[in-house]
């Protein structure tokens, strides 16, 4: 089932904070749940379903601030089917249009990202 119409990541460079609208499924496999974010490919777990979208969330938090750190967000976003949406000074948004099922619910994502220099990259055109 689709959450929305479209998955969404929101770079904010003069606040300093990422925000994101992604979808998640979460199944029990043995003692786990395993928590998996398909418009990134990332997964994680925990011992309880709460716990493994609460791990999840900081993953693809780190994968983001990482990516902006090393300056391979855009080419790591467009390659997984995201397109730049509006640029407004110093904010960035990221979009993917959803066509199929994606996850069994919501994945919201809200991060600050860390003081001193990041690269400018994320405000060329895609």
């Amino acid at each position: 089932m689709a959450i929305a119409d479209y998955s969404y990541i929101f770079i904010d460079l003069k606040n300093r904070k990422i925000e994101a609208g992604l979808s998640c499924s979460c199944k029990k496999s043995g003692g786990y749940y395993i928590a998996k974010c398909p418009e990134l490919d990332i997964v994680d777990q925990g011992r309880t379903q709460r716990e493994a979208i609460y791990h999840l969330s900081k993953n693809v938090a780190e994968t983001l601030i990482t990516a902006i750190e090393l300056g391979k967000l855009e080419g790591m976003l467009k390659e997984l089917g995201f397109r730049k949406g509006q640029v407004i000074p110093d904010r960035t948004v990221f979009k993917q249009t959803v066509e199929s099922v994606v996850g069994d619910f919501p994945l919201s994502v809200e991060a600050p990202l860390p003081f001193g220099n990041l690269p400018v990259a994320i405000n060329s055109v895609f």
